[in-house]
């Protein structure tokens, strides 16, 4: 009698042939796939292709991109976007054009490949770190002033007009602020050449806090600068003392809050003071009546974050009433003769 060979291992074999030809055509797509992204990227990183063809698509991104001068000089937006002559950088730039715009696998929070750097900004005005420069009335030595911070904190909107993401301007409570640190002088004349109304619009605080409802507003900005331009004379009429609030206000302000002439509800609501200090505050009168209850249910470790503990004292242990008190120091025993 013959054998035969089982049916499942005849198919078995026929099925392999199929496997390897699938796998094989797999690996091909994959290198394929891979040459052409290498490529592409290549090309990109190479050629640095323009971006205007799909951002001009918003109209309005267009015409404030137009009006420009940086647009209107002919600067491509390469210059500014991509390091030059930074063979890592360029392609870099150019895998985020692959894979971020054209293939959309990436997210421009994802990279940083779409920031202006100082380098691209001072490969055209290398010459403002030089000397003092001078525009619409503000002068600004950027040798100094530029120490910790990047070109864009203050022109941002150089590039892209109105239609930049995330405006940042000089701010005058950045200058001042500044200068105070550095002990340099907080005159008007060492920073202002005149009074301009194009440079009063552009500070984007002064705008708020100088303003139509500048009642309502000028809180809004830093009270540091305040007294550059104001005596202090001008915020004690409406606010009491300490006003405007010094840098060390957080050691010093309980001794002026409890001041006949404080006016600390004029800016805070009366919930203020409760975030830090978790009971009323300053206070009231009949407050020591009760001020037991208070500590017993907060501690004695939230009084002290105000008072020094010699201030219990001099009820608690120093004052003794007749007839002797809670906590009081009991009196020496005489005997008897």
């Amino acid at each position: 009698m013959s054998m035969i060979e089982p049916r499942h291992s005849i198919a078995g074999e026929e099925r392999r042939p199929s496997v390897l030809h699938v796998a094989r055509f797999v690996g091909i797509a994959v290198i394929i796939a891979m040459l052409a992204m290498i490529t592409a990227v290549g090309v990109v990183t190479t050629a640095l292709p323009g971006c205007a063809g799909c951002h001009f698509e918003i109209s309005d991104f267009r015409d404030a991109t137009l009006s420009t001068v940086h647009t209107e000089s002919g600067t491509p937006c390469v210059a500014c976007h991509v390091e030059s002559g930074q063979v890592l950088a360029r392609t870099k730039w150019g895998f985020y054009q692959v894979f971020g715009m054209w293939l959309p696998v990436l997210s421009p929070s994802s990279t940083d490949v779409t920031l202006v750097r100082d380098s691209r900004c001072l490969s055209c005005h290398q010459s403002v770190m030089g000397v003092p420069v001078e525009v619409r009335g503000v002068r600004i030595a950027h040798a100094t002033c530029t120490v910790g911070r990047v070109c864009v904190d203050c022109h941002s909107e150089v590039g892209h007009a109105e239609a930049t993401s995330w405006p940042r301007v000089a701010s005058m409570n950045d200058c001042t602020s500044c200068h105070r640190s550095m002990r340099v002088s907080l005159e008007c004349e060492t920073c202002h050449a005149g009074r301009m109304a194009s440079t009063r619009s552009s500070l984007p605080e002064f705008g708020v806090t100088h303003g139509p409802t500048w009642e309502q507003t000028h809180g809004m900005g830093d009270m540091g600068s305040c007294l550059v331009c104001h005596a202090e004379d001008a915020c004690m009429g409406c606010h009491g003392p300490g006003v405007p609030h010094p840098a060390n206000f957080l050691q010093s302000h309980a001794a002026v809050s409890i001041r006949g002439d404080a006016a600390c509800l004029s800016c805070h609501d009366d919930t203020f003071c409760y975030s830090c200090h978790l009971t009323e505050m300053p206070h009231p009168e009949v407050f020591v009546r009760g001020h037991a209850v208070t500590v017993e249910q907060d501690g004695e470790q939230s009084c002290l974050r105000c008072h020094d503990a010699k201030d219990c004292d001099t009820c608690h242990v120093t004052h003794v009433h007749p007839g002797g008190a809670v906590g009081a120091i009991p009196s020496p025993s005489r005997s008897d003769d």
